[in-house]
């Protein structure tokens, strides 16, 4: 998945990338419109970031803090890990600690 927050150095780079990528679309007054593709795109991560917001303030997080570490997994996370570990797929870390590196390996 593309990280767009990290990948470029100005939001002009930003915004070519996603007209390139069929997110955006700019108007003859340079009013940005999301795509449908863009919209569904941006509904999808902040579907995740909210998930990870609420629950790293639950975890005991600050609520500063955790917005902005939502943010970042919202937006790094593939749709397909997230939907597992919003399904309940994630392990505490003992649970884990029973596992060895080379269980994972593929």
């Amino acid at each position: 998945m593309n990280t767009y927050p990290d990948r470029y150095k100005n939001v002009s780079q930003a915004v070519l990338a996603l007209e390139r990528d069929g997110f955006l679309l700019m108007d003859e007054k340079y009013c940005l419109h999301l795509t449908e593709q863009g919209s569904l795109t941006a509904e999808k991560t902040h579907r995740k970031h909210i998930f990870f917001e609420k629950n790293l303030v639950l975890a005991g997080v600050d609520p500063a803090l955790a917005d902005r570490e939502g943010s970042r997994m919202g937006h790094s996370l593939s749709n397909e890990s997230f939907e597992r570990i919003a399904a309940g797929g994630m392990r505490k870390e003992e649970e884990l600690n029973s596992y060895e590196s080379s269980d994972f390996q593929t």
